[in-house]
């Protein structure tokens, strides 16, 4: 990997994982060739391998001894230095990146007029901003693993946008955090989403590589 890109944690990598397996409320991760295996359990997402860090031999051999689709694998490297290892029939997903941030008390921002906050727990953190018909505008979970608070699904409805919606949402979340004691987050953006998360602090950790077999599942 170029030492131009951020090496990331092992140990970040693994509260990521462990928090985004309670979120989804699917079973822990265990431990694969140094990385992460979750069984997922979705029609297209039977199961996931993360890795901070993998030999691209090893993760080219690995990606040739799983036949079926809707098996992710995901590295903490950027796409373009994963090029030449994918076996014929695997498809690379768009570039993701691995934030953190150090939580701390702020004064939230306001809600705009017509809208209301809920905190509810199923164990993982949610919290949803309703619109005033009761609808979901927008929504996010932050589930607690090693120290950490892995923030996952923000989203904010298209009708709904660019009213800082996702920022009450980020506080909320960061607030409930800062509440059990969790001073650290971690997430993975989209390219958009990174864009949003900077402005509120984060930091990029590393890139986030995803490829897949696509096709029905069996």
């Amino acid at each position: 990997m170029s030492s131009f890109f951020p090496v990331a944690s092992p140990e970040i990598v693994a509260a990521w994982v462990a928090g985004w397996a309670r979120s989804r409320r699917v079973g822990p991760p265990v431990g694969v060739m140094g990385g992460h295996h979750v069984t997922v359990g979705l029609p297209q997402q039977r199961a996931r391998y993360v890795f901070a860090a993998i030999a691209h031999g090893d993760l080219r051999r690995l990606a040739g001894e799983i036949p079926d689709p809707w098996i992710f694998l995901k590295v903490c490297e950027p796409t373009a230095a994963l090029d030449a290892v994918w076996p014929h029939g695997w498809v690379v997903q768009p570039e993701g990146f691995m934030m953190t941030a150090a939580l701390a008390p702020s004064v939230p921002p306001d809600l705009p007029p017509g809208y209301r906050l809920v905190l509810t727990e199923d164990p993982s953190i949610v919290a949803t901003v309703l619109d005033g018909q009761g609808a979901v505008a927008a929504s996010g979970r932050a589930s607690f693993a090693a120290g950490h608070a892995t923030i996952d699904q923000i989203v904010t409805d298209e009708n709904h946008r660019r009213r800082g919606l996702g920022r009450v949402v980020m506080a909320a979340l960061s607030e409930a955090a800062l509440a059990r004691d969790i001073r650290r987050g971690i997430l993975v953006a989209t390219p958009m989403g990174r864009q949003l998360y900077e402005a509120l602090g984060w930091r990029l950790h590393a890139h986030f590589t995803t490829a897949v077999i696509p096709g029905e599942p069996a």
